[in-house]
C-alpha cells in the first residue's frame, strides 16, 4: 500500500512537473519576445537611463551647490553692508576744528582709535559683528571729525580691509568652484562604476538562468529513472507474491501428508525432526526479514527522492515567481518606453512642422531671388547688345548729321523698349 501511494504521488508530481515545464517554456517565450522588444527600443532605454542619471547628478550637484550659493549670498550681503558703512563715513561732513577745540581734544587725537573688528567675523555671525563694525566706524568718524589726517588714514584702512575681504570672497568662490568640479569628477566615476556593476549583475543573472535550466533537465532525467525503478520494483513484488501464494499451499499439504505418513515412532527421531523443522522455520523467517529490510530500504530511498523532488519543486516555484516579477518589471518598463517613444515622436513631428514651413518659405524666397537675378542678367545682355548696335551705327555713319540723328533718338528709359535683335 505504501509503494502504491508513493507511486501515485510520483505520478502526480510528474504531471505537475510537465505543467510546470510548459509554464516555464511559455515564460521563456514571453521573455524572449520582451527581450526582442527591448533590443528594438534600446536607444530610448539608453536615453532614459542617461536622463535619469543626469537628473540624479543635477540633484546631487544642487544639494552641493545650494549651501555654497547661500553662503556666497550671505557674504555678498555682508560686503554690501560694509560698503554702505564706508560710504556713510565718507558722506559725513568734516568741520575744521577751532584752536580751542583742538587744544582741548589733543589728548583724544593722540589716543589711538580703537581697533576695528576684522571683517572675517562677519562671515561667522552677521548681527553682532555688523553692529560692532558700525560702532567702531562711528567712533572712528567722531575722531576723524576732529582730525582730517587721521580720518583719511582710517578710511584708507577700511577700504583696504574691504578689498582684502573681497579678495577672500573671490578666493572662496574659486575654491568652491574647484570643489564642485572635483565632486563632478567623483560623481562621474561613481556613474561608471555603477554601469560596470550593472553589467556584471546582468552576466550573473544570465548564468543563474542557465544553471536553473540545467538543474531542471537533471531533475527531469532523475525523475524518469526513479519512475522506471519504481515500476520495476512493483513488477518484482507482484511476481514474488504470485509465486509465493500458489507454491506455499501445495507444499503445506504435501508436508502435512508426509508428516502424517512418515512420523517417526521413536523419541530421538521426533527430536531430530523438530530440530530440522525449527531450522527451516528460522531460515524462512530470516528470508522474510531480508525481504522486508530490502523493501524498507527501497521505501526510504523513494521517500528521500520524493523529498528532493518537493524541495526542487519549491525552489523552481521560487525562481518562477522571481522571473514573473522580473517579467512584470520589464513589462512596466516597456510600457513606459512605449509612452516615451510616442511622446518623442510627437515632439519630433511638432518640431519638424515649423522647420518644414520655414524651409519651404526659404526655398520660395531663393527661387524668387534666382528669377530676379536671371531677369536682370537677361536685361543687362539686351541693353549691352542695344548699345553695341548703336555704337556700330555711329561708327558706320558717314556724316556728322547721321551721327547727331542717331544720338538724338529716344533715350532708353525702360528695358522693354529695346527690341530683340
Amino acid at each position: 500500500d505504501s509503494i502504491s501511494s508513493y507511486e501515485a504521488q510520483i505520478t502526480a508530481l510528474k504531471q505537475e512537473r510537465q505543467q510546470q515545464q510548459q509554464h516555464c517554456e511559455e515564460k521563456e517565450r514571453e521573455l524572449g519576445r520582451l527581450k526582442q522588444l527591448l533590443s528594438r527600443a534600446h536607444p530610448l532605454d539608453s536615453l532614459e537611463k542617461q536622463m535619469e542619471k543626469a537628473h540624479e547628478d543635477s540633484e546631487k550637484l544642487r544639494e552641493i551647490v545650494l549651501p555654497m550659493e547661500k553662503e556666497i549670498e550671505e557674504l555678498k550681503a555682508k560686503l554690501l553692508r560694509a560698503e554702505e558703512l564706508i560710504q556713510e563715513i565718507q558722506r559725513r561732513p568734516r568741520h575744521a576744528p577751532s584752536l580751542h577745540d583742538s587744544t582741548e581734544l589733543l589728548p583724544l587725537s593722540r589716543d589711538p582709535s580703537p581697533p576695528l573688528e576684522p571683517l572675517e567675523e562677519l562671515s561667522g555671525d552677521g548681527g553682532p559683528a555688523a553692529e560692532a563694525f558700525a560702532h567702531n566706524c562711528d567712533d572712528s568718524a567722531s575722531i576723524s571729525s576732529f582730525s582730517l589726517g587721521g580720518g583719511g588714514r582710517q578710511l584708507q584702512k577700511d577700504l583696504e580691509s574691504v578689498s582684502r575681504e573681497r579678495d577672500e570672497l573671490q578666493e572662496g568662490l574659486r575654491r568652491s568652484n574647484e570643489d564642485c568640479a572635483k565632486q563632478m569628477q567623483v560623481l562621474l566615476a561613481q556613474v561608471q562604476n555603477s554601469e560596470q556593476l550593472l553589467q556584471t549583475l546582468q552576466g550573473t543573472v544570465s548564468q543563474a538562468q542557465e544553471r536553473v535550466q540545467l538543474q531542471m533537465a537533471e531533475l527531469v532525467t532523475t525523475h524518469k529513472c526513479l519512475h522506471h525503478e519504481v515500476k520495476r520494483l512493483n513488477e518484482e513484488n507482484q511476481g514474488l507474491r504470485a509465486e509465493q501464494l500458489p507454491s506455499s499451499a501445495p507444499q503445506g499439504l504435501q508436508q502435512e501428508q508426509g508428516e502424517e505418513e512418515s512420523l517417526p515412532s521413536s523419541v530421538p527421531e521426533l527430536q531430530q525432526l523438530l530440530r530440522r523443522t525449527r531450522q527451516e522455520a528460522r531460515a524462512r523467517l530470516q528470508a522474510q526479514e531480508h525481504g522486508a529490510e530490502r523493501l524498507r530500504i527501497e521505501i526510504v530511498t523513494l521517500r528521500e527522492a520524493l523529498e528532493e523532488e518537493t524541495a526542487a519543486r519549491a525552489s523552481l516555484e521560487g525562481q518562477l515567481r522571481v522571473q514573473r516579477e522580473d517579467t512584470e518589471v520589464l513589462e512596466a518598463s516597456l510600457c513606459s518606453l512605449r509612452t516615451e517613444m510616442e511622446r518623442v515622436q510627437q515632439e519630433e513631428s511638432k518640431a519638424q512642422l515649423p522647420d518644414l514651413s520655414e524651409q519651404r518659405a526659404k526655398v520660395l524666397r531663393l527661387q524668387a531671388e534666382l528669377e530676379t537675378s536671371e531677369q536682370v542678367q537677361r536685361d543687362f545682355v539686351r541693353l549691352s547688345q542695344a548699345l553695341q548696335v548703336r555704337l556700330e551705327r555711329i561708327r558706320q555713319a558717314e556724316t556728322l548729321e547721321q551721327v547727331r540723328s542717331i544720338m538724338d533718338e529716344a533715350p532708353l528709359t525702360d528695358i522693354r523698349d529695346i527690341k530683340d535683335t
